[in-house]
C-alpha cells in the first residue's frame, strides 16, 4: 500500500489542474458580467458552469483511472485514498483562490450582496437580525473560504466513491487483495 506522502505526491498535479479549471470558471464568469443582456448572461453562466462541473467529473475520473493503472494501487482503497487527495488539494486551490477573490479582485461583492438583501427585506427583519448581519458583514470571505473548501470536499470524496467503485480491480474469486486486508 502507498504512504500518504505517496499518494499527495501524485494528487498534487491532479489537484492543481482540477482547482485551475474552477478558477478559469470564475475568471470566465467574472469577464462575462459586462454581458448588459440579461437572458443572455444568464445562458453564458450556464454554459460555463455545465463546462466547469462536466470538466471536473472527466478530469477526476480520468485522474483517477490513470493512478489505477499505474500499478500504485488498483483496489478500492488506493483509488479512493488517492481521490480523496486530489479533492482536499482542489478545493484547498479553488477555496484559496477564490478568498483572495472576495478580499483584494472583487471586495465589494459580499457588501453589495448584503445591501440588496437589507433593503429587500428590511421591513420583514428585527433589529437584532439587523445588527447580526452588519456583524458578519467582514467575515463573510472567510466564511465563504470555510464553507467553499468542506463544500468541494465533500463533493470530491462522494465522487471518489463512486469512481472507485468502478475503476477498482475486482478479484472474480472473492479472495481479499493485499490492498483490501
Amino acid at each position: 500500500m502507498k504512504t500518504n506522502q505517496a499518494i499527495f505526491a501524485y494528487a498534487s498535479f491532479p489537484g492543481l489542474v482540477l482547482g485551475a479549471v474552477c478558477i478559469l470558471y470564475e475568471l470566465l464568469n467574472l469577464l462575462c458580467g459586462g454581458i448588459t443582456q440579461p437572458i443572455l448572461a444568464g445562458v453564458v453562466s450556464v454554459l460555463l458552469w455545465l463546462l466547469k462541473t462536466g470538466g471536473c467529473l472527466y478530469l477526476l475520473f480520468f485522474f483517477l483511472r490513470r493512478y489505477a493503472e499505474t500499478g500504485e494501487g488498483g483496489g478500492f482503497q488506493p483509488v479512493y485514498r488517492c481521490g480523496l487527495a486530489i479533492s482536499f488539494l482542489s478545493a484547498l486551490v479553488y477555496s484559496g483562490f477564490y478568498f483572495a477573490y472576495t478580499m483584494y479582485i472583487v471586495p465589494d461583492l459580499f457588501d453589495k450582496a448584503l445591501d440588496l438583501f437589507i433593503s429587500t427585506y428590511s421591513s420583514a427583519l428585527s433589529a437584532d437580525s439587523l445588527d447580526t448581519l452588519e456583524n458578519i458583514r467582514p467575515d463573510l470571505p472567510l466564511i465563504s473560504f470555510v464553507s467553499k473548501l468542506i463544500y468541494c470536499f465533500v463533493f470530491g470524496a462522494v465522487l471518489s466513491a463512486v469512481y472507485a467503485r468502478r475503476i477498482a480491480v475486482r478479484n472474480p474469486f472473492n479472495e481479499p487483495t493485499s490492498d483490501e486486508q
